[in-house]
């Protein structure tokens, strides 16, 4: 099952307005599909098939909630995009919510902030790199394992001279045996 396709008068029927308040073509074409988006990344679910019915209900009242706020705000973009503008219009910014959605931080839309927070199946390490390090130099180096995963030491002068006086990496506090690296 995919997400519902979200019309401009389920929206009307959300927020309690009249239709004719809701600007065409921006709300079917911009505000409507961009809260789909930023809900879908806010909560990595591709697919709301699985879920029950309390939580399709948290899901649209979600996007109608984002889609009305950016609808909302897409009212004032001439008056913000005056470059003499000086003064500012609400609390309210979708630009914020945009990053808070990709931060995984609140965005202040209230039925959005809890769907996410009740539905998201985002794992804390999407987007992250899970082994790494860093290319120190272009010949052979004295490596030593790193303190994370797969992640290696490059040792230094220094590191070698205090572990032959000590006999251990002085920087983790254990015993050793460096590898030469390419």
């Amino acid at each position: 099952m995919a997400y519902t396709t979200y019309t401009t008068q389920m929206l009307a029927n959300y927020t309690g307005r009249p239709l004719a308040s809701f600007p065409e073509p921006y709300t079917t074409n911009s505000a409507l599909p961009q809260a789909t988006l930023l809900f879908k990344i806010g909560t990595c679910i591709a697919d709301p098939s699985g879920l029950s019915t309390d939580e399709l209900q948290m899901v649209d009242w979600a996007i109608l909630s984002m889609a009305d706020a950016i609808q909302l705000a897409s009212r004032y973009k001439a008056v913000q995009a005056n470059p003499f503008n000086s003064e500012s219009i609400g609390s309210y910014s979708y630009s914020k919510a945009v990053k808070a959605v990709q931060r995984r931080e609140e965005t202040g839309i209230e039925w959005f902030d809890i769907a996410v927070d009740q539905l998201s199946q985002c794992d804390a390490s999407d987007g992250l790199a899970m082994t790494g390090g860093i290319q120190v130099f272009e010949h052979q180096g004295v490596f030593a394992p790193g303190d994370i995963g797969a992640n290696v030491q490059f040792l230094t002068p220094g590191d070698i001279e205090q572990s032959r006086v000590w006999g251990y990496d002085p920087a983790q506090g254990n015993y050793y045996v460096p590898q030469i690296g390419s």
